[in-house]
């Protein structure tokens, strides 16, 4: 069961008063009930009008956590003025709040939750300097049991880095608490009926990546940390049917495996070995002590479902057992729609040594094991994050580069009929052609990588239109920006530019096809 306290905090008695922190409290509240699964007499909300001392708050916060269940969620929610002490350790005020001895220290809140029986608890800090760093995520007791250890511990998500502060762009909901009631309401994030909080973690940072862009100097990181080894999962309200994927798919409450595609490949000595690729995105935090664990786990659930093969061969080894599986291993959704990896690992029953890259290890179970880890992969992510735009913000990206590239398509469109008409000569319109290109390429440079639909999002098809249409466009341009009249001949270059033309006129219609009938236009 998923319990909630809340608390905002206005007024201060050594601190300039803040007008939105109870706000952010009610607004965030009646935003969870909304989305999650959570009775209203779990919410409890420890101040309606901003004004609280640290003895009360304690108390409160203390007999919540008494309340609590083994199987219980709790979620904390905190809206107010934050800081860090000489020693770094940060803390909350409170309305009374003028010292260390009348401060709230994170270590507080914490020790209250540690003491409580729920195996799960959240802790959300919507205050200035809130990263509270990695001293209350201690390292995994490797030896405990993966399976005993799942969902239990703590997760902290705070708005904003130590030495940034957290704010507000309207006074009336700060913009940490505006990017987590937006994550809760968006139905990308919705598999299975439930939200996984690495998930909303990811959602939140995106919408922070947005208004980094556009508010320098104002910039907030969030920052979540966890002593989980799987991730929060929260029961939705909302109800969503479940997205269309590969004919072979294998869904679990950990993991995902999708993209399954068998074969029939040479191994040792040359004999034909049953063969499986997969993709597989996880529901829960993959580390080192945890790959082997995971690369068996996908290997049992493969042979458990037996598949039927596709393979032309399928003949020859239709009642083999598995005997080669190679895996990648995704983070999340957000990473496996960008195809960024983490772990490639392979798997084999016999020592089929040519398919391991290194450190290959025999399996306890059955078969030999490998893996490696994307030392690309925490950069690539960390792009991926920063160019992931919210719908709105994609289709202000494509309608703004789109027009560009339209204008300057047609100014190429005018001068070849001047071209073909005799108006001007081949020499005139290959020099209009470089300038117009070097142009395209601009738009075509800030448009490659730049942005990216969020996960799931109904402008998917809207992007990729908008993306071909850029290179379309370029590829017109490029034929004879490019052209020598000493090598090819003009009739060769005015059928090709023709060609072109016709794929890029196609593609536009494409294009305002899409963006008529996404909404009735956006």
């Amino acid at each position: 069961m998923v319990k909630l306290f809340a608390c905002g905090v206005n007024e201060y008695r050594n601190a300039p008063k803040l007008d939105f922190c109870v706000n952010d409290s009610k607004v965030f509240c009646d935003t969870f009930q909304q989305n999650i699964v959570i009775n209203k007499e779990d919410i409890t909300i420890v101040t309606d009008d901003g004004i609280i001392d640290n003895t009360e708050y304690c108390k409160k916060l203390k007999e919540f956590c008494d309340h609590s269940e083994e199987e219980d969620i709790l979620v904390v929610f905190h809206s107010g003025h934050g800081g860090v002490d000489e020693n770094n350790d940060s803390f909350l005020l409170m309305t009374n709040s003028l010292n260390e001895y009348t401060y709230v220290y994170t270590d507080q809140i914490i020790n209250f939750l540690n003491y409580s029986k729920a195996k799960s608890k959240v802790v959300i800090l919507d205050c200035c300097h809130s990263d509270v760093g990695d001293k209350f995520v201690p390292p995994i007791d490797e030896e405990e049991a993966v399976e005993s250890f799942y969902g239990k511990g703590i997760t902290i998500f705070c708005a904003c880095k130590k030495q940034e502060r957290a704010t507000t762009e309207d006074g009336n909901i700060s913009v940490f608490t505006k990017f987590l009631c937006e994550a809760l309401k968006s139905q990308y994030l919705i598999k299975d009926n439930v939200l996984y909080f690495n998930d909303l973690q990811n959602l939140v940072s995106i919408y922070a990546q947005n208004y980094n862009r556009k508010h320098s100097g104002e910039e907030q990181t969030p920052v979540m940390r966890t002593s989980m080894i799987g991730t929060l999962t929260l029961p939705t309200r909302i109800h969503k049917e479940k997205r269309k994927k590969q004919k072979y798919s294998i869904e679990t409450s950990e993991l995902d495996i999708l993209d399954i595609e068998d074969d029939c490949k040479v191994g040792k000595n040359g004999q034909y070995r049953k063969y499986y690729s997969v993709r597989v995105v996880m529901k829960k935090n993959i580390t080192e002590e945890t790959i082997a664990e995971e690369i068996l786990k996908v290997v049992e659930l493969l042979k458990e479902n037996n598949l039927p093969l596709i393979s032309y061969k399928q003949a020859i080894f239709q009642n083999h057992p598995i005997e080669i599986v190679y895996i990648l291993f995704y983070g999340d959704d957000i990473d496996y729609i960008a195809n960024i990896y983490k772990y490639l690992a392979v798997w084999t029953l016999y020592d089929d040594y040519n398919w391991h890259k290194k450190n290959v290890m025999k399996s306890d179970k059955e078969g030999y094991y490998s893996w490696c880890y994307n030392s690309s992969y925490e950069y690539l992510k960390k792009m991926r994050l920063e160019y992931t735009f919210t719908d709105d913000e994609l289709i202000s990206f494509w309608k703004d580069k789109i027009s560009i590239v339209v204008r300057k398509t047609s100014q190429f469109d005018t001068k070849y009929h001047s071209y073909k008409a005799g108006d001007m000569n081949i020499e005139e319109f290959c020099n209009c052609s470089k300038k117009i290109y070097n142009d395209l390429q601009a738009i075509y440079n800030k448009c490659d990588d730049a942005c990216f639909p969020i996960p799931y999002s109904k402008y998917e098809d809207f992007h990729d239109k908008s993306y071909t249409l850029v290179a379309d466009a370029r590829s017109i341009v490029f034929i004879s920006a490019v052209y020598k009249k000493e090598t090819k001949n003009e009739k060769h270059l005015k059928d090709s530019i023709e060609l072109e033309l016709k794929n890029y006129y196609k593609t536009l219609k494409e294009w305002k096809d899409i963006l008529q009938i996404q909404d009735g236009g956006v």
